[in-house]
């Protein structure tokens, strides 16, 4: 469910960052605050929490798969047709699965727990590359 902040910030407009809870890998809980429209993988990557990208944020590997809490990922537009098909080849997806690189930071993902699954398929190796 969105916070009150978040719906009130989403009806006006205005807001210079947004902040969520990440759970690692590790299962350490993380409060991360990221610029609106900067990618969710790159707020985690800063704020210094490990996360696998491996195509450096092209939408091509699936390591930086990660599962939204039901609430936030219901109020989200949802996955592009590229992301779905990497999403696809994912090991263990829900049904709130995304992509960190695909989804961008805005007031909708305010008070959202993200959660990082343990070590995912590289869908792009550099064998495939060359």
């Amino acid at each position: 469910m969105l916070s009150t902040s978040a719906k009130f910030i989403h009806s006006i407009g205005f807001r210079l960052f947004s902040t969520f809870n990440v759970i690692a890998s590790d299962g350490s809980s993380h409060s991360v605050s990221g610029r609106d429209n900067e990618s969710v993988m790159s707020a985690i990557k800063r704020a210094g929490i490990p996360i696998v990208s491996a195509c450096e944020g092209n939408m091509a590997c699936g390591t930086c798969h990660i599962v939204l809490d039901k609430g936030h990922f219901d109020a989200l537009a949802p996955a592009s047709e590229d992301e779905q098909d990497t999403l696809d080849f994912v090991p263990k997806p829900t049904d709130t699965s995304r992509l960190a690189c695909a989804l961008h930071v805005s007031p909708m993902l305010d008070g959202a727990t993200i959660s990082i699954p343990g070590m995912g398929r590289n869908l792009v190796s550099e064998e495939d590359m060359m």
